[in-house]
Parts: structure tokens; C-alpha cells; sequence
């Protein structure tokens, strides 16, 4: 779990100086052990539903990302204005912290971008059918 806790971090951009400096001090077996024992004391405390929810959605969501990682850098590579237009990465973490509406808007953008491209969407899900997400499939 730790591990791909450090793998998402770094994904999202979140692993910083300071996160990357634990991640090093907990690469050595001696940390690691201590960081077992940590959360077995916290399991033992009655947190260990709460680390099964982290656990949990580090699993689920980091294929995602890793997916999404990967079609941005094929739109990028392929088609860099329609990239720009639908995954700017700053304009995607501003309306993530906005309100509704500011998503609601921003989703009904990128709509209106896909039915503009729509030909080179549908080009671009031809030459990497490994990409789409299950439920797409």
C-alpha cells in the first residue's frame, strides 16, 4: 500500500521535497518496520476501517490516473491544441476547487471542444483502443 501511495503522490504532483525526503527515510527496512508497527498501533486504536478506505481508494484510483496520464500524453503528442483545450492541467485543479456551477461549466466546455474535434476524438480512440476505460469498452 505504501508504496503506491508514493507512486500516486507522485503521479498528482504532490510529491514534493519534503514527501520525497520521507519517502527516502521510509525506503530503509528499519523505517519500514517502525511504519508497520505504527499501523498496527493504529489499527489497534480503531483506525483501521479509516486505513482500509485509504488503502482502498489508493488501489481504485491509481490505475485511473495512470490512465488518464497516459491519454494526455497521447493527445499531447497527437493532437497538442485539442489537448490544451480539454486538459490544461491549471484550469482542471482551479475548477476542482470551485463551486458546482464553475464544473458544470467546465464540463459543458469540454463538450462543446469533443463535438468541435469530434473526427479527431474518434481518430484518436481508433489508434489506442487501450486506453479507453472499462466502462467505455
Amino acid at each position: 500500500m505504501v508504496e503506491q501511495l508514493w507512486e500516486t503522490l507522485d503521479l498528482i504532483g504532490q510529491l514534493n521535497k519534503p514527501m520525497r525526503l520521507l519517502q527516502a527515510t521510509f525506503s530503509a527496512a528499519g523505517m519500514q518496520a517502525w511504519f508497520l508497527i505504527f499501523l498496527l498501533v493504529l489499527e489497534q486504536e480503531g483506525y483501521g476501517p479509516e486505513l482500509e478506505i485509504i488503502e482502498n481508494a489508493v488501489e481504485v484510483n491509481l490505475p485511473i490516473i495512470k490512465r488518464g496520464l497516459a491519454i494526455r500524453e497521447a493527445l499531447e503528442r497527437e493532437l497538442p491544441l485539442v489537448a490544451h483545450d480539454v486538459l490544461d492541467p491549471v484550469e482542471i485543479r482551479r475548477i476542482s476547487q470551485g463551486t458546482q456551477t464553475e464544473r458544470d461549466a467546465y464540463v459543458e466546455y469540454q463538450r462543446a471542444v469533443y463535438r468541435q474535434h469530434k473526427e479527431d476524438f474518434d481518430a484518436f480512440w481508433q489508434r489506442h483502443p487501450e486506453l479507453k476505460g472499462e466502462e467505455e469498452s
